[in-house]
């Protein structure tokens, strides 16, 4: 089922929905769902069976994402496995993707950004009024250097 089609953006090939998926679209908040396919990149999005996705949910693919069976998506959440350009090379346009896979019976909270090479267990469901944060290990990497290169800052000016 989708509600309010006319503001949901479907982009590119090899994009799957399974069966009675509920997406919720608004004027103000559009489901983005893309893939892209270049000389470099075949991305491919396969949604499972019995998902929900929210408003302001995008779902942007240059590699794979695999979104399992009656995953949850909270509004406003961001999938994505790839940096879509370089660091250094901005012309590089996506970097090196890596693919995205979220298991069955996860639940997705508001404003959660998903990114390349995240892997999201099964939960169960009767676990689903506990708390859970996904941090991809790139970012946890960076934010360790950050507070290492921060240390080493407040050492000088002290």
């Amino acid at each position: 089922m989708i509600l309010n089609p006319q503001h949901l953006k479907i982009f590119g090939e090899n994009i799957s929905i399974g069966d009675y998926a509920t997406l919720i679209c608004s004027s103000d908040k559009k489901i983005d769902i893309s893939t892209w396919q270049t000389d470099k990149l075949n991305g491919s999005i396969s949604l499972g069976n019995y998902i929900l996705i929210s408003p302001g949910t995008s779902i942007r693919s240059a590699e794979s994402i695999d979104i399992g069976d009656s995953t949850m998506i909270a509004s406003d959440v961001v999938i994505t496995d790839s940096d879509w350009h370089g660091i250094y090379d901005r012309t590089d346009y996506v970097a090196t993707p890596k693919p995205v896979k979220i298991h069955k019976n996860v639940w997705i909270g508001e404003r959660s950004i998903i990114l390349k090479g995240t892997k999201l267990e099964k939960i169960p469901l009767l676990e689903q009024d506990q708390w859970f944060m996904a941090i991809s290990h790139q970012i946890l990497s960076t934010l360790v250097i950050l507070l290492k290169k921060l240390k080493s800052l407040m050492k000088v000016v002290l």
